[in-house]
């Protein structure tokens, strides 16, 4: 499984419109608003990409070698082989109206996964262990459904 958030062939104003992932080999998801600067209580989500040119081709968020803080800080994505792509802030707990993504994490390509198919909400809700097939839970996070 790979993952991938708003696929370059597309202006974020596209995706914005509505513009379904569902292209070029990838199918669409799921759906999720966020805020594209701070606001008070959110966290940083800085999103990588990599094997843009040879594969495969795949997302990291918020690289594991740097602290919740200094991604908060502005750190780019743009380390150990990954290029930076976006960025998104986002509620680190359950607030009115919002939805809870959790976030899994995989090696042999390093890759995440969010939403694991096999993970329905309610098991994310109730804070079970969200590692599975080789994902290790990595993080969660709470955004507004679209």
């Amino acid at each position: 499984h790979r993952i991938m958030l708003n696929h370059a062939s597309f202006s974020q104003d596209d995706w914005n419109r509505g513009q379904s992932m569902s292209i070029l080999g990838w199918a669409h998801k799921m759906d999720f608003l966020a805020y594209p600067t701070k606001q008070p209580g959110t966290i940083r989500i800085a999103v990588g990409a990599a094997g843009i040119y040879w594969g495969p081709h795949r997302i990291m968020l918020n690289h594991p070698s740097f602290s919740q803080d200094e991604w908060n800080r502005g750190q780019s994505m743009s380390v150990l082989g990954w290029g930076h792509k976006m960025e998104f802030w986002v509620y680190p707990t359950e607030q009115p109206g919002t939805i809870h993504i959790a976030v899994g994490e995989a090696w042999s390509p390093h890759r995440i996964m969010m939403n694991h198919v096999e993970f329905s909400k309610d098991i994310r809700n109730r804070g079970q262990s969200k590692s599975l097939q080789g994902w290790v839970h990595k993080m969660d996070f709470w955004a507004y459904p679209l």
